[in-house]
């Protein structure tokens, strides 16, 4: 079981979706020396007391990372750094929601 996860939705051709993967592990690479490898659309990655993967797809970006025991206490640092890299090489797409002023007047119109 992974000890950070997280699914970033996105809306990029599948290989712009890689590029991007790779500088968030490049990032991560130069600080912490890790080691990375692809296999397909999963980008695999490791050092001692930590492993995980990226995997990919037309539509998201799935990662999960493992740590081993000396470094669960930096778990949220961690993962803090990760969802940073992603927010800025990866940010979620936009979605367009109704605005609130409109969202108000069908509550008002359904009430009356």
């Amino acid at each position: 079981m992974a000890d950070i996860a997280f699914v970033r939705r996105h809306a990029l051709p599948i290989e712009k979706a890689k590029a991007l993967v790779q500088k968030v592990t490049d990032s991560l690479v130069e600080e912490h020396g890790l080691k990375s490898e692809w296999h397909g659309n999963t980008l695999h990655f490791e050092r001692s007391g930590v492993n995980g993967k990226i995997h990919v797809t037309d539509a998201s970006v799935h990662l999960e990372v493992s740590l081993g025991f000396l470094l669960k206490p930096f778990k949220g640092r961690l993962a803090s750094e990760i969802e940073s890299s992603l927010d800025k090489y990866l940010p979620e797409p936009k979605t367009h929601a109704p605005a609130k002023k409109t969202a108000h007047k069908a509550a008002h119109k359904a009430s009356h």
